[in-house]
């Protein structure tokens, strides 16, 4: 119990109050995505929906409702390569390049234009 009071104390005197709310064992629901996989978001900062994928996407028009077709704000590539990403169905006009170990929003410039994916 005094451990907790002086790790809450220290937190307070750096400004860290919110992470006193948060439980140890939380998993953060952002940026999910299995391992060797790429995966993308609607989201900014890795928010659902996602597609998480081995081999790439054809057509994000057809899978799952459509959602991510034209709507990829963010992608996780934790797969090992880079990943090519296309503003048309069919690998069709490549616009960008995902490459491993990156997670974060993609470019302003290609976001709600992604309609395949593969890796590269």
């Amino acid at each position: 119990m005094r451990i907790r009071r002086v790790i809450a104390a220290i937190a307070l005197a750096l400004g860290a109050t919110t992470a006193l709310t948060v439980p140890a064992s939380a998993a953060p629901a952002n940026w999910e995505c299995e391992e060797w996989s790429f995966c993308i978001y609607y989201g900014e900062n890795g928010e659902s929906p996602r597609l998480g994928m081995k081999k790439g996407a054809y057509d994000l028009g057809g899978i799952s409702g459509g959602k991510l077709n034209d709507h990829v704000y963010s992608a996780r590539n934790i797969s090992g390569k880079a990943w090519c990403l296309y503003e048309h169905a069919g690998y069709d006009t490549p616009i960008d390049t995902i490459p491993d170990s990156f997670q974060g929003r993609i470019a302003d410039h290609i976001r709600g234009k992604v309609s395949s994916v593969r890796p590269c």
